[in-house]
């Protein structure tokens, strides 16, 4: 939420601004809804891998990949649903720091060897101690979070005045994120194009641990560009909007035909990921009250009393 904070403040007051560099960001708002776990063309199955290549047959050459992934293939991510609805469970410092590890970092991560003992061990003693000594967050600070996660969004007025200040942006993102998507960086990546540049590291959601030495090389790749005045065009890493490509729920791309067939086959694809982002939506806030239910009930439960102790 810190860069949301960051990018709020820039289109504020963006004459203030030298260079902007964003960590694991979204554009806020429904962004902090699980899109969806991507996979590459390997990992497809038989019946996926037909049903994309039908739809590449009907279009033909105007489908194009995406110039930072494969081919994709979607489904819903589970894994991030199953993340939020532990986290709501959590009840101890124990409990919340194994969930929190497995948010911030990667497996591979996590189980690498220090001296005698993996980090996952190490940083599971210092994640309990911290919120055993600060004290788990309350409920008013949980439901105040996710309020501002959910109504803090950078409007397309607050795109236009960072993408036309004139200041160079980075955005440096872990692959394996789960808690801010790559699919949100990325597009908010291109819709700061030309004045961004998207970095992608290997590396969950807090990537400045797991990859320190590389985000410092691209901060201070930023720094000197800006010193130098480096033109947008030449920072920016991303296609050109001029291309004439309209990027869809995914990686992909088509590009704009006049045909209806493809017309068609695009807006059903970007119905289809807003028919999930609703889902999703309605899943959670369908957990949520379930557990007020669940939590009320059990206020207003009566107890037993035996005779004996009357």
């Amino acid at each position: 939420m810190g860069s949301m904070i960051t990018s709020k403040l820039a289109a504020m007051a963006p004459h203030r601004v030298a260079s902007l560099a964003l960590l694991n960001t979204t554009g806020g708002g429904y962004q902090c809804i699980p899109k969806v776990n991507s996979k590459s063309a390997s990992q497809l199955t038989s019946k996926e891998r037909k049903s994309q290549q039908s739809l590449q047959s009907a279009v033909g050459n105007d489908f194009v990949s995406h110039t930072h992934t494969e081919l994709k293939g979607d489904k819903i991510d589970w894994h991030t649903i199953s993340l939020a609805c532990r986290f709501l469970r959590a009840r101890t410092p124990e409990q919340r720091a194994i969930l929190d590890l497995e948010v911030h970092y990667t497996r591979e991560y996590l189980e690498e060897v220090i001296g005698t003992s993996t980090r996952r061990q190490m940083l599971y003693q210092e994640y309990v101690k911290g919120l055993s000594s600060g004290g788990m967050q309350s409920r008013y600070g949980f439901e105040g979070q996710i309020n501002a996660c959910w109504t803090h969004k950078l409007s397309p007025t607050e795109l236009d005045r960072i993408r036309f200040s004139g200041f160079l942006v980075l955005i440096i993102h872990g692959r394996d994120d789960v808690v801010a998507q790559l699919y949100h960086a990325r597009r908010l990546a291109e819709n700061l194009q030309p004045a961004a540049k998207l970095v992608e590291l290997r590396g969950g959601h807090l990537v400045s641990h797991e990859r320190p030495a590389e985000v410092n090389m691209s901060l201070m790749e930023m720094i000197k560009a800006s010193n130098s005045n480096t033109d947008l065009e030449e920072w920016s890493n991303l296609p050109n909007k001029s291309d004439g490509l309209l990027l869809s729920g995914s990686a992909s791309c088509l590009t704009k035909r006049d045909d209806d067939r493809v017309n068609y086959l695009v807006f059903t694809y970007n119905l289809l990921g807003k028919l999930q982002l609703i889902f999703l939506f309605v899943f959670g806030v369908f957990y949520v009250i379930l557990e007020h239910v669940r939590r009320v009930v059990k206020i207003l439960k009566p107890v037993r009393v035996s005779a004996s102790t009357l």
